[in-house]
């Protein structure tokens, strides 16, 4: 004799011995529909999948909208920092122009500055020696030469290049090898 499904039917077949073969009817055609109908955690793999996916899409949506922001505020940057170049009145003092440069602006309370790009600065101008010159200022000391240039944050480095014209922005430390590779276009072989 097959076992009960539920209480219902363990009722009925203690009632009802004879009609044991009802009871187990029963629990086949439950057993049936079950099959035909598959159970929740099966029908929910496919929103989940679904679900995955458009978790995907929106966050390679935002990554997107975050580069194409950032995108937009360096060419700004740019800009402000006097990308067409060929005026004198946007060199910096101490700008000589023939050679390309690197223009540095940080303090002496940034830590970053201080300690990561100041000798990084050192050890490129030690690799290209005269053919490149590295000019640092001071923003407390300079502000609106960091106005001018559109300086938003310290370590920030502008790569310019022999007409003086602001090719390149960087926010943050950037190491000589790095500062090298973006110099290259610019220097004479």
């Amino acid at each position: 004799m097959p076992l009960p499904a539920s209480a219902s039917d363990a009722l009925f077949i203690t009632a009802y011995p004879a009609c044991a073969c009802l009871a187990s009817r029963r629990t086949r055609l439950k057993e049936a529909a079950r099959a035909s109908n598959p159970s929740s955690a099966q029908r929910r793999r496919p929103s989940m999948f679904n679900q995955s996916i458009v978790r995907m899409v929106i966050a390679l949506a935002i990554i997107a909208v975050s580069f194409l922001a950032w995108r937009i505020i360096n060419q700004r940057s740019l800009r402000a920092a006097g990308a067409s170049g060929k005026e004198s009145d946007t060199l910096p003092e101490g700008f000589v122009p023939g050679k390309p440069g690197v223009l540095s602006f940080g303090s002496p309370d940034c830590r970053s500055c201080v300690y990561a790009q100041k000798p990084a600065l050192r050890k490129l101008s030690g690799e290209l020696g005269e053919s490149v010159q590295i000019l640092e200022f001071d923003v407390t000391q300079r502000p609106e030469l960091a106005k001018r240039y559109g300086i938003l944050s310290i370590p920030t480095l502008l790569i310019v290049d022999a007409d003086g014209a602001a090719r390149r922005m960087n926010h943050g430390f950037v190491a000589s090898a790095e500062l090298r590779k973006q110099l290259s276009p610019y220097l004479s072989a």
